[in-house]
């Protein structure tokens, strides 16, 4: 396996650790969840990926609204004389793509992850389900191979 084989299972896990679902079922991740994930120590220069990642987005033509939800906390939650609660985003999983491929390559993590997430992703899952029918197909042969010599056994002695 090399490196950014490891790097995509390493950010898949931590990502899918993190996953939540809305009140529909709808998969969903926190930013600043996503911010430790990809190892950013302050809000505000993770901040500034997550808005490289709306201009991405924006400039493929996809409904920036549907994978970026601005979540502003409850006030009530914050007593008197508290600073005020940080905002925070519902992600889905490809705008936490988008937010991976415009977090900064010097970060580990970052730096040996394959190009094109979604695509590496959905790689990764194909070999999977490959490697699993490989499986099935030599199960379903030795079950043949014991379903002939079962028949051949009945057939001398019956």
């Amino acid at each position: 396996m090399d490196t950014s084989d490891k790097a995509l299972d390493e950010f898949i896990n931590r990502l899918e650790a993190k996953i939540r679902h809305d009140e529909n079922g709808v998969e969903f991740w926190h930013a600043r969840e996503l911010q430790v994930i990809l190892e950013y120590g302050k809000w505000d220069n993770f901040k500034n990926v997550i808005n490289k990642a709306l201009q991405s987005c924006e400039a493929s033509d996809i409904v920036v609204s549907s994978h970026f939800r601005e979540v502003i906390p409850d006030a009530g939650n914050n007593p008197e004389g508290r600073r005020p609660i940080p905002n925070d985003f519902q992600l889905t999983r490809y705008a936490c793509y988008l937010i991976a491929q415009n977090a900064d390559a010097r970060k580990k993590i970052v730096a040996s992850m394959p190009e094109n997430l979604p695509v590496a992703e959905n790689i990764k899952k194909i070999e999977q389900k490959q490697n699993k029918l490989e499986k099935s197909k030599k199960q379903l042969k030795r079950l043949d191979s014991h379903n002939i010599n079962l028949q051949n056994f009945y057939a001398k002695n019956w």
